[in-house]
């Protein structure tokens, strides 16, 4: 939907919430409508009426719930509100917890707030609910390097590329955290593989080999 039409939807559904303020369905499209656009804190306005709304005479349903809870804590996720964040994630996950996006975006709030074990199993239970995913594998191996976490994280660059051999970008990141740990000679042959694979991009070649350069007067 373009940012016309989404104006258009805006503007009908809050004249209709003006109309019949107790709608909660009225603050769930115009909360998504505001997330959407960048409006967080608006959106939290419109999903917080949404759960005021839902009381004995009311009941949200069970997809309206989850999606609720996960839309209003992105908002508090864009606007830096991490403890509030993690709070609606969780509930999220714990209505769906089979659902791999959820878990991701609950370790996303919670590495914010420096609760890195419990991110990296959220991030560990996307796997197991699809662990042929290799862009899943590089993005936990990424969330433990910058974690210190390094042995893990080539555990999981390694089972990426298992899935994905020509993936260069993960070939990089292996050679960079095989050059922190001072494996120098793996480092030197996983960014020589990422410079083959990565094409012609003169800016990322040129990148790579300057990382290939700088490593090799370190053996």
């Amino acid at each position: 939907m373009k940012n016309d039409q989404y104006q258009q939807a805006k503007e009908i559904l809050g004249k209709l919430g003006k109309l019949y303020p107790g709608e909660r369905i009225m603050h769930h499209k115009s909360g998504f409508i505001a997330y959407e656009q960048g409006k967080y804190t608006e959106a939290i306005k419109h999903f917080n009426n949404v759960f005021a709304g839902s009381d004995g005479n009311i009941k949200l349903l069970l997809d309206e719930t989850i999606d609720g809870y996960l839309m209003r804590g992105m908002s508090y996720y864009h606007l830096s509100r991490y403890e509030e964040a993690v709070g609606d994630l969780k509930k999220a996950v714990e209505y769906s917890p089979k659902d791999a996006l959820l878990h991701s975006k609950l370790a996303s709030a919670l590495q914010k707030i420096g609760r890195v074990d419990e991110a990296v199993s959220h991030l560990q239970a996307t796997l197991e609910l699809g662990p042929d995913n290799a862009e899943g594998h590089a993005y936990l191996g990424e969330f433990l390097a910058k974690n210190n976490k390094l042995a893990e994280a080539i555990s999981q660059y390694q089972q990426s590329l298992k899935i994905s051999p020509d993936n260069w970008r993960v070939h990089a990141s292996m050679g960079r955290v095989y050059a922190m740990m001072g494996r120098f000679d793996e480092s030197l042959t996983h960014l020589q593989e990422a410079k083959r694979l990565c094409g012609s991009d003169s800016q990322t070649q040129a990148t790579l080999q300057g990382m290939i350069d700088q490593i090799s007067t370190r053996r």
